[in-house]
């Protein structure tokens, strides 16, 4: 009920600042007039991981009730030795496009975009590639609650996955809008223009502010749920990839909206004072925010 009563105070202060100061709330997302298919829902994954981490999403897909002309998988590839063995091996089984991309600091938000230049479908899913899908009709009933919601967002219910090496750790916030499992309507995606391409980081979020910004229908819900790897930083390397990205986001937003959200990211730094496990793990991500004006290096969030 308190994660609720934020988010809806989150959600009414940003639409009255953006009324005071209003600007563009476009992306990098190039126009386009291809059609969509309905009925169609495109999984876009940007993976810089290893073949054993992304094979276990790609087996979850696979195993999904909706058929396989209602779904297909646009995959975005970092990764230094590729997926060429994968994907052969699900080739018979699922409808891939596959997009190699070789940047250094891999600019998620300008992934994504190209992404979304090949995606086919009126519904978006965005997975991270170590997100599970235990449900096998969660394609199936996204496409039915977009349909009977009339949503244009849909956040599922996030569950911890727990790790071997870190077998007493598998906290993760339920709802959120990180594209480690989120659902859009294209004709959003393509009202906001995607996703801004000069972060590392903080992409999904950004793009989740600019949504709460508009008269978008957002929805959280029970009914469908995925299990994703507890956030956990075994450096800075990533909160200062965060920090960074919010940084750059001044370019783009009038100074008091990009102030609030910047002090909203150091929100987390009391928790350093009672350093449980969990609050350790967030403690890091408001100090890398912190830490990020003052540092010279270019970091990314690739793992």
């Amino acid at each position: 009920m308190i994660n609720n009563f934020i988010y809806h105070l989150r959600e009414r202060t940003l639409k009255n600042l953006s009324r005071l100061t209003p600007f563009s709330l476009s992306g990098d997302l190039p126009t386009t007039q291809k059609p969509y298919h309905t009925n169609m829902i495109s999984c876009l994954i940007c993976t810089a991981r290893s073949s054993d981490i992304l094979g276990s999403l790609l087996n979850d897909l696979a195993q999904q009730s909706l058929d396989t002309n209602h779904f297909e998988i646009v995959l975005c590839d970092n990764s230094t030795a590729g997926h060429d063995a994968l994907l052969k091996q699900y080739s018979s089984r699922l409808t891939i496009q596959y997009l190699r991309d070789t940047s250094p600091y891999a600019l998620i938000g300008n992934m994504k975009n190209n992404l979304l230049g090949l995606a086919r479908g009126e519904t978006i899913l965005f997975l991270d590639d170590d997100t599970r899908l235990p449900q096998k009709n969660f394609l199936e009933h996204s496409l039915h609650l977009i349909k009977e919601t009339g949503a244009d967002i849909i956040l599922p219910r996030g569950e911890g996955l727990v790790s071997t090496n870190l077998s007493c750790y598998n906290f993760l916030d339920p709802y959120s809008f990180a594209n480690r499992c989120c659902i859009y309507q294209r004709s959003l995606l393509d009202s906001l223009s995607g996703f801004r391409q000069d972060i590392t980081a903080y992409e999904d979020i950004e793009l989740g502010i600019r949504a709460l910004m508009t008269k978008a229908k957002i929805i959280q819900t029970d009914q469908l749920h995925y299990q994703h790897p507890a956030l956990f930083f075994n450096s800075l390397q990533k909160p200062l990839a965060i920090g960074q990205s919010i940084l750059r986001l001044r370019r783009h937003y009038p100074f008091h909206i990009w102030l609030m959200i910047y002090v909203n990211a150091l929100m987390l730094l009391p928790l350093g004072l009672w350093p449980t496990m969990k609050n350790r793990q967030w403690f890091k991500i408001s100090l890398g925010v912190l830490l990020a004006p003052f540092t010279r290096e270019r970091y990314s969030y690739k793992p």
